[in-house]
C-alpha cells in the first residue's frame, strides 16, 4: 500500500497465504512463524534502516531493536497456552472449551474468569478470591453488575433489546427514552429531570434540549459533517472542510476565523488563529520526526520506528530521552542535562525500583493481586498500603506508624478520607453524584446546591451563609450574590470572555480581547487602562498603563532567558537552565543565583553580595543541612515519615514531637542543652489547636462551624470574635474587655470601628477597592498611595508620636524592590519567595530558623510558619528584627513587616489592626467558605489554624509546611516532574471501569489490557480478552506486535504543572503582573495564558455540550 507521499507498506505472505512479512513505512518490520496447524509460534519485530520504497524491496534489516514474542500451545487447541513476552516473561493461560478460565503473569498473580451455560462472562475473580459478577437475562443481555463489595447496578431493556434505565447502587435510576427506530430522544436523571433530543431526516442529532428548555441545534452538510452549531443564545460555530472533509475553518460567535492546514498525507500541517498567529508542524521524510514551530520558537518530538516517543526537542535545542525495554515499556528518562532517571522492572512489567540520577533508589513491591503494597524510600522507611475488596485503596500506613484511610459509598465515590497533619474531609453526593455536602479542615462544613442541568446555584458556609449563582442560557456565570446581599454581575462576549464587572457598589471594570481572546486591555472602575501587547507568536511583549509603556520583554529562546526592560530603564534578566529550572535573576546588574543537583534539588544559591548558601540532602531528598557564609549551619533530623523532628543553628536546637502527623510539643534549647522554652499544643476531634501552652501560659481557643476562629481564652482575659454571613468581623471584644464594632460597605470594605459605641476610625477606598486613608479618634491619620498597576507606593503616617513617610516600589517581576530607596532582592525560586537581602543587609529563610546580619538565627515558633503569639493576640506577628537603615523589619518566621506594623504578604498588603487586607484578593474564593464573600479576609479568619504568606489564598499548617521544601521552584518542580511522576508515563494501560475490574492487577503479557469489556482499548500490553470477546478468535500477530510497540509515553505531561511565577507575581491581577514562565518558553504573561486555556476550554465545552 503506497501513501500520498510514496512510503509503502509492504506485506509479504507464504505459499498458504499466511501473513510472513510486513514492512511500515517507517521501517520497522514484523516477521510472523507458523507451526504445522498454522499457528502462530514466534512473532519477531525489528526496525530497519530500509523506508519499503515504492519498488516494494523491503532491503536488508539492521536486527536492530529485535524484540521476539513466543507463543506455546497444548495438542491441537488453537488458543496459547504460554506466551513469552520478548523479556523473558512467561504469562500462563488456561482454557475451557475454547474459554480462557485463567490468567497467570510472569510473577504468578492469577486473575480467573467464570462464564454461564452459553459460553457468556458471568465473573472475574482476583487472587484473593474477590469476585465482580455479571448478571445476565435468558437473551445474554447483562441485566445487573455485583462488584466484589456487594454494590449492585441493575440495567432494564424494553422489548426491542434498547436500555430503557440503570439503578445504581444508592437507588438512583437513570432512563433512557427511544425513537421506535432505537435512537435516544431523552436522558432523565435520577431527580426527573429531562435532556432530550431531535433528529433530522437524515438520521443525526440536530437538537438538544435541556431540563431548563434552552436548545442547541446542530446543522449537518451533504456529506455527514457539522457545518453549523447553534447555541442557545444564538451564537453560532461554523465549520468548514475541503474535498475530503477534513476541517480547515472554524469561524466563532465573535467571527475570528480560525484555520487548519494539511499535508499530503492529511496530517495538520498548520494552525492560523483570527489574528494570523501561526503555528506550523513538519514531518520528516521517514515519519519519525515533527517538529513545531510558532515563528518565534519551535521544538520537535522523535520516535523510533515502531512510534514510541524517543526524543522531546526543546525551544532551546535540547532533547530529553526515553529508553523502552524490549516489551516497549519505559525503562530509562534521560533529562536535558544528561541526568538518567532508571526504572526497573519484575517480569511482569511493574515497576520494583526507581533509580535517581542520584543513585537513591526507592523500592516497589506488590501484593498477591498485583497492587501496590509497599514503598520502600531510599533511606529504609516503608510505606504501606492496604485495599478492599474491590481493589480500592482503603489506607496508608506511612514509615512512622500515622495512618490515612479513606471511605467510600456503594457507588464507589470517596465519602471521607484522612490525611495524617491535615485532618478529615468528609463528602456527601446526590443521586446524580454531585456534591451536596463537604466538611473539611479548612471550611467547616458547605453545603452546596443545583439547578436542573446540574449549575451549582447555592453556596450555604458553616455558619448558615448562603452565596448564590446566576447563569446565562450557555451556562455561563452572570452574577453571583453573597450573603450580605451584594450582587457582582458579569457580561461576556461570543468567545464567553468577561468583558464587563459591575461589583455591589456599581463600580465597572471593563476588558477587551483580541479576535484569538487574549486580553488586551482592562479599564478599571477608577478610569486607569491597562494595556498587553503581543507578538507575532502571540506571546506578551509589553505592559502599559494609561497609554504609556511599562515595561518589554524579550525573549532568547536558544540561550533560556527572558530580558524585561522597565521605561525607567531598569533591566531584569532571568534565565533556566535546560531543564527549565530558575537559575538566575538579576536586576539592575545584581544578581541571585542558583545551583543544582542531578536529582534537581538546590544544591547552593548565592546573594548579590556572593554570600553562598549551600544545600545538602539525605537519601530519601531530605534537607539535612544548610550551610550559609554568612550565619553558619543549619543542621536537620527527620522522623521516618520525612517529619522535621529536629533542627540546630547557632547554639540553639528545636525539637518537635507529634501525633498522628500533628505538632504536639515544641522545645528550645540552648548550646547546653537545657530547656529554654516549652510549648504543647492540643487538639479538637477534628484537628484544629484547641489549646497551647507555653512554658505555663495557657491559651485555649473555640471555633465555629465554619472553623472561624470565635475565641481565645487566657488567664489575662477571654477575646471573642463576631463573624458575620459574609465573613466579615462584625464586633470584637478584647481580653480586656473592650467592645469593638465593625462596619462594612456592600463591597466588604472596612469603613469604620467603633469602641464602646463610638466611632475610633474611618477608613476611606479608591474606585479599585484600595485603602488610601485612616482617621483614628486620636487624630492619627495614615494614608496609602497606589501606582496605576494597584501596587503600595507609599505609606505616610500623621501622629501625635509619629511623623513618617515611606516609599515602596515594586518592580516589573511583580516584587517589592525598594524601600525608602534601599534594594530589596528576593529568593525567587522557592514556592512562596522569601526575603534574600535589604539595604546591602544578607538575609536567609530556611526551615525552622532566619537570620539577619544583626540578629543571627531566630526561630518562630512552634508552626515552623509565620507565627503569632500563643497567647492571646493571635492575628500579628509578635517578634521582629529591625533592618538597620532600611524602613521595614524581618520577623522570625520570614514576614516582612512594614512601617505602621503592615506585613507584606506577596500580592498583598496585610494590615493586622483591622484584621484584614488593604485591597481585595486577586484570585477566587474557595467556594462556600464563610469567607469567600469577604475579599479581605485575612487566613481563612482563623490565624491560629491557617496562614497566607503569598497574599492568594490560605494555607494551612500542613500545606505551609510544604515550605520546608523550598530549595525547590515552582519551574524546577516542572523539570523534575518525570522522576517524580514516572508512574504516569511508565503505565503501559489502565483498566476499564465498566465491569469493575480495577482489582485484577494482572501484569506480563495479559497485563492490564485484559478484559476491557466494556469496549475500551487499552495501549501497551496486549488485548487478548478484548479480541476474544469482539472477535471470537485472538489475533496472536497483533498482539506481537503490540507488546514490541508497548506504550507509548505522552511527551511534556508536566510542563503545565511548571506554568507558574518566578516569584509572588503569579495571580497578581492582570493589571499587576508581569511576564510569567513555564519551563524553557520564557514567559508567557498569566493572565493572557489563562484566557487563551479559558478560551479554549470553552470552545471545547460548547463543541461537546451542543
Amino acid at each position: 500500500v503506497t501513501g500520498r507521499d510514496g512510503r509503502a507498506t509492504i506485506c509479504r505472505y507464504d505459499e498458504r497465504g499466511r501473513l510472513a512479512t510486513r514492512v511500515e513505512e517507517t521501517g520497522a518490520r514484523s516477521d510472523y512463524e507458523y507451526d504445522g496447524l498454522d499457528r502462530v509460534v514466534r512473532v519477531s519485530v525489528t526496525t530497519s534502516n530500509n523506508q519499503g520504497g515504492p519498488a516494494g524491496d523491503t532491503g536488508d534489516d539492521d536486527q536492530a531493536g529485535l524484540a521476539v514474542t513466543t507463543y506455546e500451545y497444548q495438542g491441537a487447541d488453537r488458543n496459547p497456552s504460554t506466551i513469552t513476552d520478548p523479556e523473558g516473561g512467561v504469562t500462563r493461560l488456561s482454557w475451557n472449551q475454547n474459554l480462557l478460565t485463567q490468567v497467570t503473569d510472569p510473577t504468578g498473580v492469577r486473575i480467573g474468569f467464570g462464564y454461564d451455560e452459553h459460553g457468556d462472562l458471568v465473573s472475574v475473580m482476583n487472587a484473593e478470591g474477590d469476585m465482580a459478577r455479571l448478571v445476565r437475562d435468558g437473551t445474554g443481555r447483562v441485566i445487573g453488575t455485583v462488584d466484589p463489595c456487594g454494590s449492585e447496578t441493575e440495567f432494564r431493556y424494553d422489548g426491542a433489546g434498547r436500555l430503557v434505565s440503570r439503578r445504581d447502587p444508592d437507588g438512583a435510576t437513570w432512563r433512557f427514552e427511544h425513537t421506535a427506530g432505537g435512537r435516544l430522544t431523552a436522558e432523565v436523571d435520577p431527580d426527573g429531570y429531562r435532556t432530550c433530543y431531535g433528529y433530522g431526516s437524515h438520521g443525526e442529532r440536530v437538537e438538544r434540549v435541556d431540563a431548563l428548555g434552552t436548545c442547541a441545534r446542530t446543522v449537518w452538510d451533504d456529506v455527514g459533517n457539522v457545518a453549523e452549531v447553534v447555541l442557545p443564545d444564538g451564537g453560532r460555530w461554523e465549520y468548514a472542510y475541503d474535498g475530503l472533509s477534513r476541517l480547515v475553518a472554524t469561524t466563532d460567535p465573535a467571527g475570528g476565523l480560525w484555520r487548519q492546514e494539511y499535508d499530503v498525507n492529511g496530517v495538520v500541517a498548520a494552525t492560523v488563529d483570527p489574528t494570523g498567529v501561526r503555528v506550523t508542524q513538519r514531518v520528516s521524510a521517514d515519519g519519525t520526526r515533527r517538529s513545531f514551530s510558532d515563528g518565534a520558537a519551535g521544538g520537535g518530538v522523535a520516535t523510533d520506528r515502531l512510534g514510541r516517543v524517543v526524543a522531546v526537542t526543546g525551544d532551546d535545542g535540547s532533547d530529553r530521552l526515553v529508553s523502552y525495554d524490549g516489551c516497549g515499556r519505559p525503562v530509562a528518562f534521560t533529562d536535558a542535562v544528561g541526568n538518567v532517571t532508571r526504572l526497573r522492572r519484575d517480569s511482569a512489567g511493574r515497576v520494583v525500583e526507581l533509580v535517581r540520577p542520584s543513585g537513591a533508589v526507592t523500592v516497589y513491591s506488590y501484593d498477591g493481586c498485583g497492587r501496590l503494597a509497599q514503598v520502600t524510600d531510599p533511606a529504609g522507611g516503608v510505606a504501606c498500603f492496604s485495599y478492599d475488596a474491590d481493589s480500592r485503596l482503603v489506607g496508608e500506613t506511612w514509615p512512622a506508624g500515622e495512618r490515612a484511610w479513606y471511605a467510600y459509598d456503594e457507588c464507589g465515590r470517596v465519602t471521607a478520607r484522612h490525611v495524617p497533619g491535615y485532618g478529615t474531609t468528609r463528602y456527601r453526593y446526590d443521586l446524580s453524584g454531585r456534591v451536596v455536602g463537604l466538611q473539611d479542615p479548612m471550611c467547616g462544613r458547605r453545603r452546596f446546591r443545583y439547578d436542573q442541568v446540574g449549575n451549582l446555584v447555592e453556596a450555604v458556609s458553616g455558619t448558615g451563609g448562603v452565596t448564590r449563582y446566576e447563569y446565562d442560557r450557555l451556562g455561563a456565570l452572570v452574577a453571583v450574590t453573597d450573603p450580605a446581599g451584594g450582587v457582582t454581575r458579569y457580561e461576556r462576549d461570543g468567545h464567553g470572555e468577561v468583558t464587563r464587572l459591575t461589583d455591589p457598589l456599581g463600580r465597572v471594570t471593563t476588558a477587551e480581547y483580541d479576535a484569538a481572546g487574549r486580553q488586551t486591555s482592562q479599564t478599571g472602575a477608577d478610569g486607569h487602562r491597562i494595556g498587553w501587547e503581543y507578538d507575532c507568536s502571540g506571546r506578551f511583549v509589553a505592559l502599559s498603563y494609561d497609554g504609556v509603556v511599562h515595561h518589554r520583554v524579550e525573549r532568547d529562546f536558544t540561550a533560556r532567558t527572558m530580558t524585561v526592560t522597565e521605561t525607567s530603564g531598569v533591566r531584569h534578566v532571568v534565565c533556566w537552565d535546560a531543564n527549565g529550572r530558575l537559575i538566575s535573576r538579576s536586576r539592575g546588574g545584581q544578581a541571585v543565583s542558583w545551583g543544582y543537583d542531578a536529582d534537581g534539588r538546590r544544591a547552593w544559591m548565592r546573594s548579590p553580595s556572593g554570600a553562598r548558601t549551600g544545600y545538602e540532602y539525605d537519601p530519601a531528598g531530605r534537607l539535612v543541612r544548610v550551610e550559609s557564609s554568612v550565619f553558619g549551619a543549619v543542621a536537620y533530623e527527620y522522623d521516618p515519615s520525612g517529619q522535621m523532628t529536629a533542627a540546630t543553628a547557632g547554639g540553639t536546637r528545636q525539637e518537635w514531637e507529634r501525633e498522628g502527623g500533628f505538632i504536639t510539643s515544641h522545645l528550645v534549647r540552648d548550646s547546653a542543652n537545657a530547656m529554654v522554652s516549652h510549648t504543647a499544643v492540643g487538639r479538637d476531634d477534628q484537628g484544629r489547636v484547641a489549646w497551647t501552652s507555653r512554658d505555663g501560659s495557657h491559651t485555649a481557643y473555640t471555633y465555629d462551624e465554619a472553623n472561624q476562629l470565635i475565641e481565645t481564652r487566657t488567664e489575662d482575659g477571654t477575646a471573642r470574635y463576631v463573624w458575620d454571613q459574609a465573613g466579615r468581623l462584625a464586633a470584637e471584644t478584647t481580653a480586656g474587655g473592650g467592645d469593638i464594632a465593625y462596619s462594612y460597605d456592600a463591597a466588604g470594605q472596612l469603613t469604620a470601628t467603633s469602641t464602646g459605641g463610638v466611632v475610633s476610625a474611618r477608613f476611606s477606598y479608591d474606585a479599585a477597592g484600595q485603602r488610601i486613608r485612616e482617621e483614628h479618634a486620636d487624630g492619627t491619620v495614615r494614608t496609602y498611595r497606589w501606582d496605576t498597576g494597584g501596587r503600595l507606593e507609599q505609606v505616610t503616617i500623621d501622629s501625635a508620636l509619629e511623623r513618617s513617610r515611606t516609599s515602596l516600589f515594586t518592580d516589573a517581576m511583580g516584587e517589592l524592590a525598594a524601600v525608602d530607596g534601599q534594594g530589596l532582592f528576593w529568593d525567587t525560586a522557592t514556592t512562596i519567595p522569601a526575603l534574600l537581602s535589604a539595604g546591602g543587609q544578607d538575609v536567609v529563610s530556611v526551615p525552622g530558623f532566619t537570620a539577619t546580619t544583626g540578629t543571627g538565627w531566630q526561630t518562630p515558633g512552634w508552626r515552623q510558619a509565620p507565627t503569632t503569639s500563643t497567647g492571646g493576640e493571635v492575628w500579628a506577628t509578635t517578634t521582629s528584627n529591625p533592618l538597620g537603615t532600611v524602613g521595614l523589619s524581618f520577623g522570625a518566621g520570614g514576614e516582612v513587616l512594614l512601617p505602621g506594623g503592615l506585613e507584606a504578604l506577596g500580592a498583598r498588603v496585610y494590615d493586622p489592626a483591622s484584621r484584614g487586607f488593604l485591597t481585595p484578593d486577586p484570585q477566587g474564593p474557595t467556594t462556600g467558605a464563610a469567607w469567600a464573600a469577604n475579599p479581605y479576609s485575612y487566613a481563612a479568619n482563623n490565624p491560629v489554624g491557617f496562614t497566607d504568606p503569598t497574599g492568594l489564598h490560605p494555607l494551612s499548617d500542613a500545606e505551609f509546611d510544604q515550605w520546608k521544601d523550598q530549595h525547590k521552584s515552582t519551574l524546577a518542580k516542572a523539570g523534575d516532574w518525570i522522576g517524580d511522576n514516572w508512574e504516569y508515563l511508565a503505565a503501559g494501560a489502565m483498566v476499564a471501569a465498566g465491569v469493575a475490574l480495577m482489582f485484577t492487577g494482572v501484569g506480563g503479557a495479559a497485563g492490564l489490557a485484559l478484559m476491557s469489556l466494556s469496549g475500551a482499548l487499552t495501549s501497551g500490553g496486549i488485548s487478548m480478552a478484548q479480541q476474544k470477546h469482539d472477535n471470537g478468535s485472538v489475533d496472536l500477530g497483533t498482539l506481537g506486535k503490540e507488546m514490541a510497540i508497548g506504550a507509548i509515553p505522552i511527551p511534556g505531561g508536566g510542563a503545565a504543572k511548571g506554568a507558574g511565577a518566578i516569584g509572588r507575581e503569579a495571580a497578581q491581577t492582570a493589571g499587576r503582573e508581569t511576564a510569567q514562565t513555564a519551563g524553557r518558553e520564557a514567559a508567557e504573561q498569566a493572565a493572557r495564558s489563562t484566557s487563551r486555556q479559558a478560551l479554549q476550554h470553552h470552545r471545547q465545552e460548547r463543541r461537546r455540550k451542543y
